[in-house]
């Protein structure tokens, strides 16, 4: 039930003392999906490489929800292949936000009604 960035890190929590110590993970499910995640963390210690792994085999869940994993539908990027793009557009937003790049009002508006409708907030542009 735990993401592998979780599995990860306490797994890096066992043993902070002075003697040797391990941390045993058992699959219980035997499932090709489990035994896939168990392979990242027994190959890797490297966490961005397992919070990547992880976001791959189990999905990025409900970006505004509660769902913590799972396949999200987007319109026209895709999380995995466009993942600069998402980024350069997550700097923009910011940049509108804190006033550093300045827009029409009615272009502010257009991009508060798109955040509300894709959230149950309501944002102050």
């Amino acid at each position: 039930r735990f993401g592998l960035s979780q599995l990860h890190q306490l797994r890096g929590r066992v043993g902070r003392g002075e003697f040797q110590s391990y941390a045993i993970f058992i699959d219980t499910t035997n499932t090709d999906k489990s035994i896939e995640r168990l392979e990242v963390l027994k190959n890797s210690n490297d966490g961005f490489f397992i919070s990547e792994a992880d976001l791959k085999l189990r999905g990025p869940g409900d970006i505004f929800g509660v769902k913590q994993s799972g396949s999200i539908e987007f319109n026209i990027a895709n999380i995995y292949n466009d993942m600069n793009i998402l980024k350069m557009a997550f700097t923009d937003a910011k940049k509108v936000l804190n006033n550093e790049i300045f827009l029409k009002p009615s272009e502010k508006s257009a991009i508060k009604l798109k955040l509300d409708e894709y959230s149950k907030h309501s944002y102050t542009i």
